[in-house]
């Protein structure tokens, strides 16, 4: 039995005077939810520009991933309501936000 692959989640910080830029890409899960946790949560209470998460590269979310991203959300709207996300394209990952209703929960930038 060989070892099974951990899927792979890329976490890309992009700084303007603007905004703090958060891509996200490959696939969000249990085993590496935290690593993205981190990157936000940072960027949320330490940057004074806006905060964007482009979940537009991000392939695959489980519930693990889901409530990060709300829990970012809700920490933006206690601290600074400076957090925005831009829209899935993959299907499955569009679709899995549209079902559990977490579209509707977050703030979107276009």
């Amino acid at each position: 039995m060989g070892e099974v692959p951990q899927p792979m989640l890329r976490v890309v910080h992009e700084r303007s005077a603007d905004a703090h830029v958060i891509h996200l890409a490959g696939e969000m899960d249990l085993g590496n939810a935290d690593q993205a946790r981190e990157a936000l949560m940072h960027a949320i209470e330490s940057e004074s520009t806006d905060v964007i998460v482009d979940i537009r590269e991000l392939e695959f979310i489980d519930s693990t991933g889901i409530a990060m991203l709300l829990e970012a959300q809700a920490a933006s709207r206690r601290d600074s309501n400076r957090l925005a996300f831009r829209r899935a394209i993959h299907a499955e990952v569009a679709r899995t936000l549209q079902l559990t209703r977490v579209d509707e929960q977050l703030e979107f930038t276009d």
